[in-house]
């Protein structure tokens, strides 16, 4: 019985020199990690205080614009998603509804053509009215 318990709790020579050597690099790896603020100086970093804008101003800086200057008017018969983009109320999918229903018909003839694409808000035609034409 004794010999029997000893064979499940013992190691062989090997499995002892593989223990220890894990043992040894586990409290190196503990030893380099506490004192690796003594070794390592990291540059140090000034601070200063940045005054917050308040909500009202705040513009969503990761989308980008297509900027179009207003005088001219835009013309629906070829203009592209990005300059549909650009007008106000009219973005990715709507440009691209409006695109859709141009190459639909070969060409715009009136804006109820482009008013039937989407049911616009009442501002958002006047817009239209006023920032684009159809030649």
């Amino acid at each position: 019985m004794k010999n029997h318990f000893r064979s499940y709790t013992s190691f062989t020579r090997t499995e002892r020199m593989g223990i220890i050597a894990l043992l040894l690099l586990i409290l190196v790896l503990i030893i380099v990690k506490a004192t690796m603020h003594l070794w390592v100086h990291p540059d140090k970093v000034e601070l200063q205080q940045v005054a917050i804008p308040d909500k009202k101003k705040v513009v969503n800086l990761n989308t980008q614009y297509y900027q179009q200057p207003v005088t001219s008017k835009l013309n629906l018969n070829t203009a592209d998603s990005l300059e549909l983009i650009a007008l106000p109320g009219i973005g990715k999918g709507l440009s691209h509804r409006i695109l859709a229903q141009r190459r639909k018909l070969g060409k715009f003839t009136n804006m109820e053509q482009v008013f039937e694409v989407y049911r616009f808000k009442q501002d958002t035609k006047e817009m239209l009215l006023q920032r684009t034409v159809l030649e």
